[in-house]
């Protein structure tokens, strides 16, 4: 169980998950993601992206990107208060992967 637990922390610490990307449907999310994180001065390597949960109405799911290595998504967090700067990236926010334990103990 507690080499499951520090797996699944190595595993989580390179990725980041992106709040407030806007759902639209013709766009493709890779190149949305990349988008926004130019926008915040980084041009990480993108492994893998993908939307989190059901699809609602009025709702817009969190995304989960994976990133090459833990330096990288740390380098990435470090600079997602410039996302504030540009206009239409005010309300998308940068926050790292936690298991659920690290969640609650957040709060």
């Amino acid at each position: 169980e507690a080499v499951k637990q520090v797996v699944e922390k190595e595993e989580r610490g390179k990725n980041i998950i992106m709040y407030g990307v806007p759902e639209e449907g013709d766009q493709l999310l890779d190149a949305c993601v990349a988008g926004v994180l130019e926008k915040a001065g980084q041009k990480p390597r993108i492994l893998e992206c993908c939307r989190l949960g059901m699809r609602r109405d009025g709702s817009v799911r969190p995304v989960k990107i994976a990133l090459s290595s833990s330096s990288t998504v740390m380098e990435v967090l470090r600079n997602a208060r410039m996302l504030r700067d540009a206009e239409d990236c005010r309300r998308i926010f940068i926050c790292p992967d936690r298991t659920v334990e690290q969640r609650k103990a957040q709060k």
